[in-house]
This record gives structure tokens, sequence and C-alpha cells, in this order.
């Protein structure tokens, strides 16, 4: 028993490495999908990675995202990994581990129960909607965010409480590293600051008076020599309230200038400041940031299509959604006086975590874009285990009907994570029949394949809408081959896999058509139009909502198809049906 108290964060650590393992394993197999080959074929070719301090994350001069750690973490696991994707995701999935483990130290720490920490742990990593982030290496970039910011919070936590200045200077050093990473960790400052409000003691409520934020190390040490701890004012308590209030800004400050670094890089290399790659806008659309705000939350518990069902009912009963609203900050204050602060101060920071992500949207047709939860999931899970902890603890066997509640909560999150797991274990078997297809089939040095049709993704896994040509560079032996990616793709259904979803019909010698099998059906997504001096290519009865459509139809250029056969190119229409890749010589 002894040993068992003296090493309990080397067993907790384990039991949680364990459920992770046990619940994650697949993953490890999964393999590299979409946009993971990209990374692979920039950094497999970068010239040195210290350039992405000046580029975006993709080496081009302007737009796209700004993150030079991602590179550097991405090129040091290719100088140790190469095109091995099980190690990739054995670094995600300890990464989450350690993150699940701090989680676990600091939530012990606000609540001073290690019940508490130890639930909230479990339940982040049982959270279902963390499966895309752990599944899809691209965006490895949201793990190591997220794991940076949470140790950097809990060390900046220990530093306002023990005032021991090297946990400062780490906590600076690796929000840095966060925010660098992903410019979602920008909100680190105003959370350091709640940090600041909640936790740090004031001298004008304490007696006899004890130094701003004072340790707890000396007071432990003083209480087991049986000695009171009597200290002099310090300068904050001369001045004051404001003084403290400006011993806190100082220390603010070294923050701030990195965040302000950053936000001048970030503008200097992409052009903007605010919103991301897709949309700059930062405008006063409330309404529709208000909309990604309830989804996010909405999402902590239920899975597409509930999580897209109950945010469009919330917003068609505002009176409701507002009453809510109102029951959360009700219960936050009145659960339970003995954790308010923790409480406030926890709910605070999820609205906070969220702000960067209010300006992106899900898919309303899947679970696609899940990650943007993640980092924001930190606060929730910590947050629902003290506020049912508190409710319970003064109640007879109140433990006991705690930890019932969050192994129903638990269980509740497995039964929807199991079935995505599931979508990117399918995702990656038609992955794999598309990369068989292209090595069984005779291509020719001088052919130049013009993609249509592959598949984006499966029930919202990722399969092939990005980095085609770099997939086959690493996955099969005819090199970078020349050609042309047309933006239209399918989403099979998993129910569907390896069955024909559409069909091919040549209207006239130029012009071919991709048609669905089931009559208006609208398995394709993509753009409106496109075109390049070959093909012009359009989605038929395209709709807006979803970008989907029930056909699409390329026009060849008779006279660039006779340039290419002049030039001794033959081209070559690649498209998946569903169920194999097709090959058409044109």
């Amino acid at each position: 028993m002894i040993f068992f108290k003296k090493h309990i964060n080397i067993f907790i650590f384990s039991i949680l490495a364990g459920i992770a393992f046990f619940v994650f394993y697949k993953t490890l197999f999964f393999g590299f999908f979409s946009d993971d080959y990209h990374f692979l074929y920039i950094t497999a070719t970068q010239d040195s990675v210290w350039k992405y301090l000046f580029t975006n994350n993709v080496g081009e001069a302007v737009g796209g995202s700004y993150g030079p750690m991602l590179n550097i973490f991405f090129t040091i696991q290719y100088k140790l990994f190469g095109s091995h994707a099980f190690w990739y995701h054995a670094v995600t999935l300890i990464s989450y581990v350690v993150t699940a483990f701090v989680i676990y130290l600091f939530s012990t720490r606000i609540s001073k129960n290690k019940l508490v920490g130890f639930f909230s742990a479990v339940l982040f990593i049982f959270l279902h909607n963390h499966v895309e982030a752990i599944s899809w290496i691209a965006v490895q970039t949201h793990i190591f965010a997220t794991l940076f910011f949470m140790l950097g919070l809990y060390l900046y936590y220990v530093y306002v409480l023990e005032h021991r200045k090297w946990f400062y200077a780490l906590a600076f050093i690796i929000m840095t590293i966060s925010i660098f990473t992903k410019e979602s960790a920008i909100m680190f400052l105003p959370i350091l600051f709640l940090i600041e409000i909640f936790f740090c003691k004031s001298s004008r409520r304490n007696s006899p008076p004890a130094p701003l934020c004072s340790t707890e190390r000396s007071q432990r040490s003083l209480q087991k020599r049986g000695e009171k701890e009597v200290v002099p004012p310090s300068l904050s308590q001369e001045r004051g309230l404001g003084g403290e209030l400006h011993v806190r800004v100082l220390r603010m400050i070294p923050f701030a200038l990195m965040i302000i670094i950053f936000l001048v890089a970030r503008f200097s290399v992409v052009g903007y400041v605010a919103g991301y790659y897709a949309n700059q806008d930062a405008g006063l659309d409330l309404l529709t940031k208000a909309k990604m705000f309830v989804e996010l939350s909405v999402n902590m518990i239920f899975s597409w299509p509930l999580r897209t069902l109950m945010s469009e009912w919330f917003f068609d009963h505002k009176i409701i959604l507002g009453l809510c609203g109102l029951l959360i900050l009700f219960v936050t204050h009145f659960a339970s006086k003995k954790y308010r602060k923790q409480l406030w101060f926890l709910l605070l920071s999820y609205g906070l975590a969220s702000l960067p992500f209010i300006f992106l949207m899900y898919n309303p047709f899947n679970d696609s874009g899940e990650r943007y939860a993640y980092l924001v999931s930190i606060f929730f899970v910590m947050y629902v285990s003290l506020l049912l902890y508190g409710i319970f603890e003064k109640v007879t066997y109140g433990r006991i009907y705690f930890s019932i509640l969050m192994i129903i909560f638990i269980s509740f999150s497995y039964v929807q994570l199991s079935p995505k797991l599931g979508h990117w274990q399918a995702a990656g078997d038609v992955r794999d029949a598309i990369f068989n297809q292209f090595s069984l089939h005779d291509f020719k040095n001088n052919d130049f394949i013009v993609f249509v049709g592959l598949p984006d993704n499966m029930e919202g896994a990722e399969v092939m809408r990005n980095a085609i040509w770099e997939a086959l560079y690493f996955e099969s032996n005819l090199g970078y081959i020349s050609g042309e990616r047309l933006p239209f793709y399918i989403e099979p259904k998993r129910e569907d896999v390896f069955k024909s979803v559409l069909t091919i019909e040549k209207k006239t010698e130029n012009i071919v058509r991709l048609v669905p099998i089931k009559e208006n059906d609208r398995v394709f997504t993509g753009f409106r139009t496109f075109e390049f001096p070959l093909v012009h290519t359009q989605m038929d009865n395209f709709q807006i909502y979803g970008n989907s459509g029930t056909g699409v139809t390329m026009t060849f250029d008779q006279d660039e198809l006779e340039k290419y056969r002049e030039q001794g190119k033959e081209v070559v229409l690649a498209y998946f049906d569903g169920k194999e890749m097709n090959f058409i010589r044109l």
C-alpha cells in the first residue's frame, strides 16, 4: 500500500495508457489517408525544415495555414519512421495518453480529488468526437497543440500556487510551442488570466496577510513542524488590489508579446490574422458563430446525425436554448459551493477555448470536422466530472452515484465511438483496393491521367480527396505521374462499400458523363464547375448545401486532345465507381 501511494501517478498513467490502447489500437494499422501523403511528399522533398518559419505549412508563400512547429514534428517523425504509418499513429496515441494524464493531474489539483481527476481523464479517452483526430495523421496539429496547451496550463497553475519560477519559464516555452503548432492555442493567454483570477489568493481576503499566491509547498512544510506562517506584507499588499492586478498583468506580458509575434508572423506569411485558410472573414455574423458554438457543445455528447438535428432544433426553439444556457449558469453557481470557483473557471475556459473554432463548420452530412471539438473537450470533461461530483458529494453513497453516472456517460460515448473506428477501417480498405488496382493496370510512361470520382470520405472518414499523385508516389512503383485531378468526388456509404454506385455514359465522342446507378442519387460532391484547357467539367443538379450533385459531365476539347497525341501522350480517364477503379483511354 505504501508503494502504491508513492507511485500513484505511475499507476494511473499505466491505467490510462492501457485504456487508450485498448480503445484505439486499431488506429495503429489504419495507414495514411488523403492529406497525409501531401505532408509526406513535401517533407521528403524539402530543402530545410526551417523554411516553414517564413512560409505556410506546405511551403508556399501565401495563404494556407501557418504552424511551423507541426512541420518540425512531422520532419522528426519522417526522419525516424520514413513512410511507415504505424509509428506515426503510435506517436499520436502516446500523445493522446499523455494529454489524458495531464488532464488527470490538473483536474486532481483544482478539485483536490483523485477520483474526479481520474474520471476526467477516462472520459477524455472515451470521448467519441476524438476519433477523427486520432485516426488521421494530417491533423496531428490538433493532437500536439492540445497536448502542449494542457501541459502549459498545468505548469502555470502550479506556478501560481507554488511560485516556482522555472514552472513559469516552462509554461512560457510550452505555450510558444503550442501556438506555433496551431493558431487555436491563442486562447492560452486569456485562460491564464482566468487562472490568476480564480486561483491566485488575494491579500485583501487573507488574515493574517499572506503574500500574493503564497506557496502550498511552504505552507505544508510549516504545518508539518507545527508552526504558523508569518510573512511580512508584500509590495502588492501595500498597494492593495491595484498592486495585485499590476503584478498579474506583468506576468502576462511575455505571453502577450509572444502571441503578438506569432500573429505578425502569421499575417506576413498567409495574409490574414483572424479566421482560417478557407474563410478569413472575422465579421459579426453572430448567428452563424452561435450555431457553431451550439453544435460544438452538442457534439460533446452526440454524433451525427443527432448532432446536426439537435443543433437545428435548438435554434428553431431559441427560448428553450436560452433556458438551457441559464440552467447551466445556475447549476455552475449553485451546485456546489465548495467547487464554485473551479466550475466557473472550467466553464469560462470552455467558452474561450471554443472561440477560434466558431469560424469553422462541421460537415452537415457526416462526422467530418469533429477534430474542431478536440481542444475544447479538455475543459468539457473536467467540468462535467467536477459538476457531477459536486452535486453528489454530500449525498449518502454520493461517490458511488457519481461513479455510476460517469460510467454510464463513458459507455454512451463508447457506443458512438466504435462505429466511427469501423468507418476509418473501411475507408482504409477502399484506399488499399485503389492502390492494388493501380499496380495491376498496364500504364505507359506517356500516359496523362485525368482523375475524377475518387472517394472523398466514407461516413466522415477520409479516403482520397487530396494528394492522389503523392499517394501513388509512395504506394506504387509508378513514381510521380503526370495528369490532372478534377475536384469531383463520391461519398460512398459504409453499407455500400465495394458496390458500384455509378456508371459512365459517353454522350458524344468528346462528352463523357458519370451518373449514379440509382437515378437522382446524390453520390457526387465537389465543385459546381472546373475547367482547364483539356476539359470543361460541371456538376449536374448542383446543390450548394453539401456541394452535392447527381452527375458529372466532362466535355473534352478536341484540339487539346490532338495536341496531347502529337506529343506522344495518351489521355486516360480514371474514376472509381464505388467498387473498383476504371481506366478509359480517350
